[in-house]
């Protein structure tokens, strides 16, 4: 590292390739990941464009751990407070960037999302059991409706994405809806040719999570 900057309980640092990492609270996308939720673990931030990392040197090679690798890259929004949300994002079907000359370690043994097909979109909340609505998860539908997950192949938010043709989704997830009384629900996004895949290569990421103080 050359370079670490802690806030109000999160941390920045900046490594000699350039790379720029963030752990802590999110509860204002501070952690530059794309998302809103906390993370223990260092994440790589996300470039502007939303086409990979983001780099402050790139003309140096990085050196990036396997385990740390980006699945997906997407840029959430939120609007409004916990009792009105508002959320969304945008989610990246293409290849993500990870610099020039980049070096993965232990790269044979990753198992990476897909970087072309037809792919389908994935939005789930997860609900912690002691809330008003029984504790499990639920599948955002085409008809963007919420229904509790009882088995089988996952229902798809959206279908038939041509990743050739269309590089960028925008997914809506929740429109002025109450969460006061869903403290503790989280919510993700995710793609693959099918939920199988999603699954299998972990191609999905929590993006929210309803929390005291919001």
């Amino acid at each position: 590292m050359i370079a670490i900057a802690s806030g109000n309980s999160f941390s920045l640092a900046i490594r000699a390739d350039g790379t720029v990492w963030a752990w802590g609270d999110n509860r204002d996308g501070q952690l530059g990941n794309g998302t809103f939720a906390n993370t223990t673990t260092p994440e790589l931030a996300v470039n502007a464009d939303l086409t990979g990392i983001f780099d402050l040197d790139p003309a140096t090679p990085n050196i990036i751990p396997r385990d740390s690798l980006p699945k997906l890259v997407l840029a959430a929004q939120q609007q409004g407070e916990l009792k009105s949300l508002a959320l969304s994002a945008k989610v990246f079907l293409g290849e993500i960037d990870l610099g020039v000359d980049t070096t993965i370690r232990q790269r044979a043994l990753d198992a990476s999302c897909p970087t072309g097909g037809i792919y389908q979109i994935f939005v789930a909340g997860l609900i912690p059991s002691g809330l008003v609505v029984p504790a499990g998860a639920y599948l955002l539908n085409d008809a963007e409706q919420w229904n509790y997950y009882t088995g089988g192949a996952l229902p798809a938010y959206l279908s038939n994405i041509n990743s050739s043709v269309q590089k960028y989704v925008d997914v809506s997830i929740l429109n002025g809806v109450d969460l006061t009384p869903m403290k503790g629900a989280k919510f993700l996004v995710g793609y693959g040719t099918t939920s199988d895949e999603m699954l299998t290569t972990g191609c999905y990421k929590e993006i929210y999570e309803a929390r005291e103080g919001w």
